[in-house]
């Protein structure tokens, strides 16, 4: 019996290391961020696409947002992209299509000069790849791309920072200064922390706040981190990419591999694993994307089930990237294993340690127990805390938000995954997936009123 409390105390002891090394990482790319933030040149020609189904809510801030972005007006474009599959709002909103009206509006009298549009997407499906198409073919009819800009995809609920499309410049100088060709592709790291201060400090909103930062530390820690490996190493068949959010792609490249696909619920995932097999380097920019903290449980858990579901439907990421770099299998490969592995982590990882944790205080000495909880703890709050000065103010110490973030990664991670994995392999049906979901949502605690 010996063996358990062994094999125990090394699963919670890698743990650590590994919470320990994300730590490191968080901080060096939080050096490389403000390092580079140094420096503002004059953004290239951009045009962003705002795809945008049931959003009418959120749209109005993101025009804010927009008008604050720094940019010579001549060369900006912005296109809102609707659809006429969307219902009518049944309390008498007006829809998504009215409000982005209102917004191009807006939009025209705070940046006269740039070029602004609502197109209508006229398609049963309202996927945000079809909608994304329709507004780069649409844009491409309008003479909008003739100078090449680089295309951003800009959802509703994700805010650019006010110098992002300057960093933009100075990723695409640096990308040239060795004397190689600018970059085709560029990514922003995110952040989940946007409305952090909306949240509380019960024990539901402490999870809650945890969940944000256990997003971020992923982006600020891991995505980063193998953005800016490649950036060095371009023709290394290694470092694929593991988002899609915050892309910016040259037109051209982006017409050349046939738009957005079409075929997987990721389409960012799809694209930026298609752009790695078929050689494509997709470069760092330091601007981060603030994206919204989970204020309800149905928010998290939907999150996890899209992304989940999305990313582990491997034959359709695979059959895109063949179809861009039909030669690329190595790339290909690597890039899903890859993504086998981080999925198993997500999915298996937190219920390993917990197993552990558990395993532990049945069989070894009380003493040991208390360490490895404590120890573990500590590494947690260290692989995270660098990301506290992000979404606070002051320099307190989070201790509350550290032991939230421990039941989060323990408890909490896995749900939706697992629900999301039950109901793609028939153990459990979609609907009776949702239901079990939505039951979980009503006993964990309320939605946070307004969320």
């Amino acid at each position: 019996m010996t063996i358990i409390p062994v094999l125990a105390a090394a699963t919670v002891g890698a743990s650590c290391l590994v919470n320990i090394a994300r730590w490191r990482s968080v901080r060096s790319n939080l050096r490389w961020l403000d390092d580079q933030r140094s420096g503002a040149l004059e953004p290239p020609p951009v045009l962003l696409l705002i795809p945008a189904y049931e959003e009418q809510l959120r749209l109005p801030e993101l025009t804010d947002r927009l008008i604050a972005v720094r940019c010579p007006p001549e060369k900006l474009r912005i296109l809102f992209v609707s659809s006429t599959a969307e219902p009518e709002p049944p309390d008498g909103r007006p829809t998504t299509a009215a409000v982005a009206d209102d917004q191009v509006s807006r939009l025209v009298q705070a940046l006269p000069g740039s070029a602004v549009a609502h197109l209508r997407c006229d398609a049963a499906n309202p996927s945000m790849a079809i909608q994304l198409n329709a507004g780069l073919h649409w844009a491409a009819e309008q003479g909008w791309l003739t100078d090449d800009p680089y295309v951003g995809v800009i959802p509703a609920d994700a805010y650019p920072a006010p110098d992002a499309l300057q960093q933009l410049a100075v990723a695409v100088q640096r990308g040239t200064a060795a004397g190689q060709e600018p970059p085709q592709a560029l990514q922003q790291p995110t952040t989940h922390l946007r409305t952090f201060a909306a949240l509380g400090w019960s024990f539901s909103d402490l999870v809650r706040r945890a969940a944000g930062v256990y997003q971020s530390a992923f982006s600020i820690g891991v995505e980063l981190s193998r953005l800016r490996a490649k950036e060095r190493r371009p023709s290394s068949w290694r470092y694929a990419p593991l988002s899609g959010h915050g892309l910016f792609v040259a037109s051209g490249t982006l017409l050349e591999h046939g738009g957005f696909p079409e075929q997987t619920w990721c389409e960012d995932i799809a694209l930026t694993i298609g752009y790695h097999c078929a050689g494509v380097t997709v470069a760092p920019v330091a601007s981060i994307e603030q994206n919204e903290s989970p204020l309800s449980w149905p928010v998290y858990f939907n999150q996890a089930r899209t992304w989940f579901t999305g990313a582990t439907q491997y034959r359709r990421l695979g059959a895109f990237a063949r179809q861009i770099a039909p030669g690329a299998e190595r790339r290909r490969l690597s890039a899903l294993a890859y993504r086998t592995w981080l999925s198993a982590c997500w999915l298996g990882g937190p219920t390993l340690v917990l197993a552990a944790l558990i395993c532990l205080a049945v069989t070894a000495p009380p003493l040991l127990f208390l360490l490895a909880i404590v120890g573990w703890t500590a590494a947690l709050y260290a692989g995270q805390v660098q990301l506290w000065r992000l979404c606070t103010a002051d320099h307190r110490r989070p201790v509350r938000e550290a032991l939230a973030a421990a039941v989060f990664q323990l408890v909490l991670a896995p749900i939706g995954p697992a629900l999301a994995v039950a109901a793609r392999v028939g153990l459990l049906d979609r609907q009776k997936a949702k239901a079990v979901r939505e039951d979980l949502d009503s006993q964990l605690v309320p939605d946070v009123p307004g969320s």
